[in-house]
């Protein structure tokens, strides 16, 4: 990732570190990173479990309240970042197949370098992967009691709609998301 991408101001959401973890990084406390608007949540890659639901409200949250660009990331941008933007996109409106699509991705850009090189991860691994992010949201969405077992054909904006609202977030909350994504 090139900061000199980033014009200006961006939201940053860190899934990864808190913010006393992220300042013992060196250089940080000088950095770019820090003259944006962060939110430290240091939540675990356990999507099942109360601390990572209530980092995810509370990044959604900072988000509402911060123009973009937004950058979500955490150590390898892979589990957290991958469910989170799974999230985001099926609020959004994207199919089964692009939010299986991009989370794989995710993964074929980080899995498949080796010795410097990117390699092509096999249709099993991808198929693999895929079916992580399903299983995921899945199991995610059935413990505050919203059902996407039939992935491919269930309203996933509905759905997830139902599962924010079930991690405390408000309507209001919601739409204002929405319409920060736009």
């Amino acid at each position: 990732y090139s900061w000199a991408r980033v014009a200006g101001v961006a939201t940053f959401v860190n899934l990864a570190e808190g913010e006393e973890a992220a300042a013992t990084y060196r250089g940080v406390v000088n950095s770019y990173y820090v003259t944006q608007n962060v939110v430290f949540l240091g939540v675990p890659p356990t999507f099942v479990n109360k601390v990572f639901k209530d980092g995810l409200v509370k990044g959604f949250r900072y988000m509402i309240e911060h123009d973009g660009p937004y950058l979500v990331h955490c150590t390898y941008g892979m589990d957290r970042t991958g469910f989170t933007i799974a999230v985001l996109e099926a609020l959004m409106g994207a199919t089964a197949d692009e939010i299986k699509f991009d989370y794989a991705k995710t993964f074929m850009n980080y899995c498949s370098v080796v010795d410097g090189v990117q390699v092509a991860l096999t249709p099993e691994q991808v198929n693999l992967i895929k079916a992580f992010i399903v299983n995921n949201l899945r199991n995610s969405y059935h413990t505050v009691g919203v059902d996407i077992s039939d992935f491919e054909n269930v309203d996933l904006a509905l759905a997830t709609e139902k599962y924010l609202l079930a991690l405390g977030m408000e309507k209001s909350e919601i739409e204002a998301l929405k319409a920060r994504l736009k």
